[in-house]
């Protein structure tokens, strides 16, 4: 927090409070890494990886301010080694597990990718000397008397920015008509040269780039099964010498060469696995426990629960013949060697890896009466609130909503917002009367059925049913007060009748699965935006560091000092030399600079997004 109060132009006080605190923080960091090394030894202080970080860190502070002190180097070349320090922040990654696993995924892409960064610099040398033979030189005579683009191929550095440029996808098209214009334009057949440019864009960027996210997906995918599997262990595993397993329904887990299989064993007190039961289990003898202690070593610890796990166990040396009641699983799960099958889907654990909804089998389920009064007149087995579940879970009557649910999607689409006094709006209000009293009637079946909101399963502790609810309700007020358009939350209300198509969600059952997926993911992407936020305040600190004061610029563009900025120059408005104006030359800052904390992370947001970057 100390380095984010540096800014430019800041007053001689702040700057000798940050002195003090950068000395401060060395003697505190240098103290930390001493008792650590102290306690642990040296040799078990390196093992870990944050702590040969902080060494790094504190040896750079120590470098930074002796050097600094010697007057040896400027401040601002040592500001770097002082902005280490801030990578320090990773260190809360410790305490979350998901951020810890971004931050595992991301470090094993960039071994995973290191061949291919290696490509991929190749890739931009080759097109860079490629462009610098095409259009070397070429650019400036692109358009007379006007100054030569940013992105040229002149030199062999600039050609490897334009290429990078290029690859982005930041102006590559202005990129490209300035190549084609500079052999005459696209009347002529120069036009061939665009290829240049098409070819490097979708190599480079739908090809080799996206490749990245790639290895970062499937590393961050490896990350996550290896933490469950770690959680599992722990949870399981009582002791060190993976003798025990835990207790209650324990699952017991056994590791093969290849598969793992969970065998549920629902009984009271510690449940052990007798190694003799081995065979019975696996055909392979060379089995042993996930914690690595043999089965020689659990069989002289678990020979007073034989008869308990000897009933779980087909004698038959099968390795798919076991009893699901002696198993514990009331789902009738299918068990084999390999994996196992639930009877639901709900019972499907999710996954790192993502799964096609084509091979995910949905089966229909009728959702049943709740046990508890609905409304507090209705029982659970009323004749009427009977009837009502019949009809809501009728085929015919759950068509004929989604049907109207789509038909009246439509007509909002048809409506003429210009015009609204016109015979095809009227007819279009009347069918709207219609559905929302469809709508209504859908609603109140529901309720009836499964009750309001108190009781467990009720209708209103759905997330889609209450946009269910949300829609009707504000067709119903928007119809109540339709003549009076004058009040503005009456025309909020008519607006957020967009959202009835919203409501085939909760019919779709594939197109649910992929909702809850999105809303996952969403939660998953907060780890990302830490982790990116962090990244961005570092290099924005970092940023302040080299960059305060030094994005100005003279309003005469032959001047390039601050001190060369003064008197008066003559302008051309659109190059146009027959009209002069004369101007006073003024050293204004850029609108993106890096002067303040706020202003850096802001340029580094917008470079983020690869708009006008260069």
């Amino acid at each position: 927090m100390v380095l984010t109060t540096e800014h430019y132009d800041q007053d001689p006080w702040l700057d000798q409070f940050q002195e003090y605190a950068n000395l401060f923080f060395v003697v505190l960091f240098t103290i930390e890494m001493l008792l650590k090394m102290y306690s642990l030894g040296f040799q078990n202080y390196f093992v870990s990886l944050f702590n040969r970080f902080d060494c790094f860190v504190v040896i750079s502070s120590i470098i930074e301010f002796g050097l600094v002190k010697a007057e040896i180097m400027n401040p601002l070349g040592v500001s770097v080694l002082r902005s280490a320090r801030l990578l320090r922040i990773f260190k809360v990654t410790n305490y979350w597990n998901s951020l810890r696993n971004l931050v595992a995924s991301l470090l094993n892409s960039l071994r995973s990718i290191a061949s291919l960064l290696l490509l991929l610099f190749l890739f931009i040398v080759i097109f860079a000397l490629l462009g610098m033979q095409i259009f070397g030189g070429k650019f400036n005579s692109i358009e007379k008397r006007a100054p030569k683009p940013r992105a040229n191929f002149d030199t062999f550095w600039q050609a490897l920015l334009t290429v990078f440029q290029i690859l982005t996808g930041e102006d590559w098209n202005t990129v490209m008509y300035n190549g084609i214009n500079a052999f005459g334009g696209v009347q002529r057949w120069s036009v061939i040269v665009c290829f240049y440019f098409i070819i490097l864009f979708i190599c480079g960027n739908y090809i080799l780039l996206n490749v990245f996210l790639a290895i970062a997906v499937d590393n961050l995918a490896d990350a996550e099964q290896k933490t469950a599997a770690e959680k599992e262990e722990v949870e399981v595993v009582h002791g060190g010498d993976g003798s025990t397993i835990a207790a209650g329904s324990g699952a017991a887990l056994l590791v093969g060469e290849s598969t793992a299989v969970i065998l549920p064993v629902d009984v009271q007190g510690d449940v052990c696995l007798d190694a003799r039961y081995d065979n019975a289990i696996y055909n392979n003898s060379n089995r042993t426990s996930l914690v690595g202690g043999s089965t020689e070593q659990l069989a002289s610890d678990c020979d007073a629960n034989e008869e308990t796990f000897h009933s779980a166990v087909n004698e038959n040396n099968s390795t798919n013949a076991f009893d699901p009641a002696c198993c514990g699983n009331p789902n009738g799960g299918l068990m084999n060697g390999e994996n196992t099958v639930p009877a639901d889907d709900e019972d499907y654990k999710p996954t790192a890896r993502p799964r096609r909804i084509s091979e995910l089998h949905i089966p229909k389920k009728i959702k049943p009466i709740p046990k508890a009064s609905s409304l507090f007149i209705f029982k659970h087995d009323n004749p009427v609130r009977l009837c009502c579940n019949r009809i809501i879970n009728h085929s015919y009557f759950t068509n004929a909503v989604l049907v109207c649910i789509l038909v009246s999607s439509a007509m909002l689409a048809a409506e003429d917002p210009i015009k609204t006094n016109t015979t095809r709006n009227a007819i279009l209000d009347n069918f709207d009367y219609f559905f929302t009293f469809v709508f209504t009637v859908e609603i109140s079946l529901k309720v009836t059925v499964y009750g309001l909101v108190l009781h467990k399963g009720s209708f209103c502790r759905n997330a889609f049913n209450l946009l269910d609810i949300l829609v009707v309700v504000v067709s119903i007020v928007s119809s109540c007060y339709k003549h009076n358009n004058a009040m503005s939350v009456i025309r909020i209300l008519r607006v957020l009748r967009v959202l009835r198509p919203l409501r085939a969600i909760n019919r779709a059952k594939g197109l649910k699965h992929v909702v809850q997926c999105v809303i996952v993911a969403v939660r998953t992407i907060g780890n990302i935006m830490l982790v990116t936020f962090m990244l961005q305040f570092m290099f924005a600190i970092i940023g302040v560091q080299l960059f305060k004061g030094r994005f100005f610029y003279c309003t005469d563009a032959t001047k390039i000092f601050k001190d060369e900025c003064q008197g008066w120059f003559v302008d051309y408005p659109g190059n146009d030399v027959s009209r002069p104006v004369l101007k006073q030359r003024e050293w204004l800052r850029y609108d993106f600079h890096f002067d303040n904390i706020h202003n850096a992370m802001m340029a580094l947001f917008t470079v983020s997004t690869f708009e006008g970057w260069p």
